[in-house]
């Protein structure tokens, strides 16, 4: 009786592991992933949402991530969390895909929408 009663108080106090599924959708930790971002204090502090592909064991998984991300692509559970899909209040919007131009990231844009001077600064709304 002691020994069951000593079980459940442990089992009850210790993190319960989340199981994702094949195809699921998740959230991945930026947490020690070298992204180029314009400050990493108010960068995204998770990247996706990305493809499971296969669970590795109990605890990893394989995601499918861009190649513009050049980490390997097995994960431990505790670095990713279910993405939930895009509500009006909680909407993530990943940055545009920057692409190489001479050795340089740069971003493609369509058109000028609108310009401002701000701080002495000339900023440009694109789309």
């Amino acid at each position: 009786m002691g020994k069951e009663k000593m079980k459940e108080t442990y089992e009850k106090g210790k993190r319960k592991v989340h199981e994702f599924k094949v195809g699921d959708n998740v959230w991945l930790a930026a947490k020690d992933i070298n992204i180029h971002q314009a400050s990493r204090k108010l960068g995204s502090r998770q990247l996706g949402p990305f493809e499971v592909l296969k669970r590795i064991g109990d605890l990893d998984y394989h995601l499918k991530l861009p190649p513009a991300i050049k980490v390997h692509n097995v994960f431990h559970v505790n670095r990713l969390s279910l993405w939930k899909g895009n509500k009006v209040n909680r909407q993530r919007v990943p940055p545009p895909e920057a692409v190489e131009v001479e050795g340089e990231r740069q971003h493609l844009v369509e058109e000028v929408l609108d310009s401002q001077v701000y701080r002495k600064k000339l900023q440009y709304l694109v789309k």
